[in-house]
C-alpha cells in the first residue's frame, strides 16, 4: 500500500490498470458470498482500484478518477429478492459496492443485477436473465 501512494504498483496490477483504462465498460460478474463481494475480488479491488489510478484526495475531498467508464454488475445470489429485502440486505449490497466501490472510483453503472436463487435456478430463469443483459448491452 505505501507503493501505491507513491503511484509504484506490481506488474500484474499495472496490465489490470492499462486494461481498465483502454475499457469503455467493464462488467463485473460475481456471487454474492456471505453478503458481500468473494475475497478474491475484494483483493483485486484493493489492489489494482488503487490511489491515484481509481480516485485520489484533492484538498480532503475524495475525486473518484475512472470517470466516462461505464459499469455492469451481475450478481447471483442464493436468496430471494423477498428475503434480501425484509433484511435490508439488498440496499447493504447497493450502497457498499454501488457507492462504496463503483460510484466512489467515477465510475457511471450503467445497471447492477442481482440474480436470485442462482444454486437452484431452472432455464427459464436462465433465459430471462439473458434477456435482461442483452437489453442492457
Amino acid at each position: 500500500m505505501a507503493g501505491q501512494r507513491k503511484l509504484e504498483v506490481a506488474s500484474d496490477v499495472k496490465l489490470e490498470q492499462e486494461l481498465i483504462t483502454w475499457a469503455e465498460c467493464i462488467i463485473f460478474i460475481y456471487p454474492i458470498w456471505w453478503t458481500g463481494l468473494p475475497a478474491i475480488l475484494k483483493g483485486y479491488i484493493d489492489r489494482v482500484f488503487s490511489y491515484g489510478f481509481a480516485y485520489r484526495y484533492d484538498q480532503g475531498i475524495q475525486k473518484g478518477l475512472l470517470i466516462g467508464k461505464k459499469a455492469i454488475v451481475i450478481n447471483t445470489h442464493g436468496k430471494s429478492h423477498a428475503e434480501y429485502k425484509e433484511s435490508g440486505i439488498d440496499k447493504a449490497l447497493s450502497l457498499t459496492s454501488d457507492n462504496g466501490i463503483y460510484n466512489y472510483c467515477g465510475f457511471d453503472l450503467k445497471r447492477h443485477f442481482f440474480f436470485e436463487k442462482a444454486d437452484r435456478t431452472n432455464i427459464k430463469n436462465i433465459e430471462a436473465w439473458i434477456e435482461q443483459i442483452k437489453e442492457i448491452l
